[in-house]
């Protein structure tokens, strides 16, 4: 009887360690509203709207999709007095063959763009976390988004989803690895 308590002993502190530290990988998830503080934020938009007006709608929706997203205290765009600054790339490029993008482009065109033509869009969300002016970490974020040309339809639909779930997923990745857990204020 006496051999099983040291063992039972031994084996109580091992659960009791083990719990401790998923504890600890759980503690990210259950962080509350803005506990990762203030953040500036800068947008480097290669979507290339040849629209000023919905260039600018691009940085507003991933401001608006941070703020959304409760982690931070609050989310400020061009904010560089900020000690964490996250820098965001947006690139756009056709998906499979340019010339037969640039072909589905010009045809839609000669019909003036009376026949709906299915185009597909790879885009490419890069976030780089900053804090005090040194590199934290940095996240992708790549999907494909098919679009279809016509007269009435809007070149731009979808994109302001792909932002939201874009930085879903920077939040998300950033919060699992510790890096933005860390803090930087």
């Amino acid at each position: 009887m006496k051999r099983r308590r040291p063992t039972l002993a031994a084996l109580l502190l091992g659960l009791l360690m083990a719990s401790g530290a998923a504890a600890d990988t759980a503690a990210p998830a259950e962080l509350g509203p803005g506990a990762f503080g203030a953040i500036g934020v800068a947008v480097d938009d290669g979507i290339g709207y040849g629209d000023g007006a919905a260039a600018a709608r691009t940085p507003a929706h991933l401001v608006q999709a941070l703020n959304a997203s409760g982690r931070f205290a609050s989310a400020t765009l061009n904010n560089f007095d900020l000690p964490q600054q996250l820098r965001i790339r947006i690139r756009m490029s056709p998906s499979g063959s340019k010339e037969a993008a640039t072909g589905k482009v010009i045809a839609g065109a000669a019909t003036l763009f009376l026949v709906p033509m299915k185009q597909s869009y790879d885009y490419v969300f890069e976030f780089e976390l900053e804090c005090r002016g040194r590199p934290v970490g940095e996240w992708k974020h790549q999907r494909t988004l098919e679009r279809t040309q016509f007269l009435l339809a809007d070149p731009h639909s979808g994109v302001p989803a792909l932002m939201q779930e874009a930085v879903a997923a920077f939040v998300q990745q950033a919060t699992e690895s510790g890096k933005l857990a860390a803090g930087c204020r």
